[in-house]
């Protein structure tokens, strides 16, 4: 019998390898790579290249802002090589990112693992606001019945978010709600200054900004021309469903997005071949960054991470 455990580690490779048979059996696979020329290359690796680092660095001034807001000062330095850290385990499994996150804070900055995972927890809150915040200002000049569907969505769901900021910051007791949110997992979000907020929130605007850029050069360098809007929209919805810890590193999961959101601008080869390109180039870059620039780091996380499954 399976153990729930194993399925539970299983099913993100399970998810990914189901979809691209899906996607791969609808397309012509030798015009998908042909797609793939030197030309294109040229653009896109520079473009990852200079992504990779600037998210990192993006990461690791978040990361060190709230953790001086926590009581527990550390250097920029230190929280991106943490980050780099975790996106080796964390390209596997998106549990196994999260918890190597916590343990080199633990470790190295000082924070428990709870106040650490609030931590890495309100940077997610963050990256979720502003995507939102971003996906409903794109969607407010797009006209049409389909675009109104969407715009009602993204603002009924950014405004659940507003609301549950505001009662975790608000200075009278919730009654039943009060012990939710005494949880040390919100007790970053709920104490550090406003002012800190509101510079995470522009933090992580640039970084969803970033990603978008990246996905323009990804498309530009397989000839998809995209209307801003749309590629704001799409690019940061890609982002959702990629961050979803469903699949492999979002594999299979942004290939589908990719396919449905840009299906008006390029054929399903293109699409398939551009968003396996973009994102191979970002595992690779995130790799080499994990291994060369946060080795020891790395080294110290997989060994924690055998020693808790022992």
């Amino acid at each position: 019998m399976t153990r729930p455990g194993g399925l539970r580690s299983a099913l993100p490779f399970i998810v990914t390898a189901a979809i691209l048979v899906y996607l791969f059996a609808r397309v012509d696979l030798s015009a998908a790579f042909a797609t793939l020329t030197f030309d294109a290359a040229r653009v896109l690796i520079p473009a990852i290249i200079v992504y990779g680092l600037v998210s990192l660095a993006i990461e690791g001034l978040s990361l060190a802002r709230l953790s001086d807001s926590a009581g527990c000062p550390t250097d920029v330095l230190t929280c991106a090589r943490i980050k780099a850290a975790s996106y080796t385990l964390g390209i596997l499994n998106y549990a196994l990112g999260v918890a190597t996150l916590c343990v080199l804070f633990r470790r190295r900055v000082g924070l428990s693992l709870t106040a650490a995972a609030g931590l890495v927890a309100t940077v997610s809150f963050a990256d979720l606001t502003m995507l939102l915040a971003i996906t409903l200002v794109s969607l407010g000049f797009a006209t049409g019945d389909g675009p109104a569907l969407q715009l009602g969505t993204v603002a009924l769901v950014g405004a659940g978010i507003a609301l549950g900021l505001v009662l975790l910051r608000a200075p009278r007791r919730l009654g039943p709600l009060e012990r939710v949110r005494e949880l040390e997992l919100f007790k970053t979000v709920r104490t550090v200054p406003l002012r800190s907020l509101l510079e995470l929130a522009v933090l992580r605007g640039v970084f969803v900004f970033t990603f978008i850029g990246a996905g323009y050069a990804s498309l530009l360098s397989f000839d998809v021309s995209v209307p801003p809007g749309q590629l704001i929209v799409g690019m940061a919805t890609v982002a959702l469903v990629g961050a979803l810890p469903i699949a492999v590193a979002g594999l299979g999961t942004v290939q589908l997005a990719t396919v449905q959101l840009f299906g008006a601008y390029a054929d399903e080869a293109t699409l398939i071949a551009c968003s396996l390109s973009m994102q191979a180039a970002m595992v690779a870059v995130r790799m080499s960054m994990g291994l060369v620039f946060a080795r020891e780091f790395t080294r110290e996380a997989v060994e924690a991470t055998r020693r808790s499954e022992a």
